[in-house]
This record gives C-alpha cells, structure tokens and sequence, in this order.
C-alpha cells in the first residue's frame, strides 16, 4: 500500500524489472483503512511504515494472514555520528 503518490510509479517499475509484476498487488491508499477492508488469506505481508504506525496495523495484519504466513516488518537504526 502507498500513500506517497511519486513512489507509486517507481514501484511499479520495480516490480516489472524483476518480473514480478504479475505476482505483486500494489494498493493505493491509507493503509488502515485498506487493511480494515482486506479479506484474510495472505501468505506474506511485508510492512514498511514509520515506526510508530505499526502497533495501529498490526491486529489487521495478522488477521489478514494465512495460518503459515509470514509477517515481514522492515526497521532501519542509524548510528549517531
């Protein structure tokens, strides 16, 4: 899901570049709101948000999976210089 209305076009064309595009839903949109409307039966979920909106998505996310699915949350730390 993307909210970021100039990253919507390059993530398509990533998905291209790696032949993918055929395997990958991308949805526009908030995400709250989106996962709210999403009926169950993901095998992955990969989460990339600003760290403190995961706990709002989390519920939805896991509701959202397969019994054997996977949740992926990406975290970036940067070191002070």
């Amino acid at each position: 899901m993307r909210t970021m209305k100039k990253r919507i076009p390059i993530a398509r064309e990533n998905f291209a570049k790696a032949g993918r595009s055929h395997q990958i839903t991308l949805l526009e949109g908030d995400a709250g709101q989106i996962l709210r409307e999403l009926e169950p039966g993901f095998d992955l979920i990969f989460m990339d948000a600003a760290k403190g909106q995961y706990i709002h998505w989390l519920e939805d996310a896991v509701r959202l999976l397969n019994p054997e699915g996977i949740l992926f949350r990406i975290m970036f730390f940067r070191r002070a210089s």
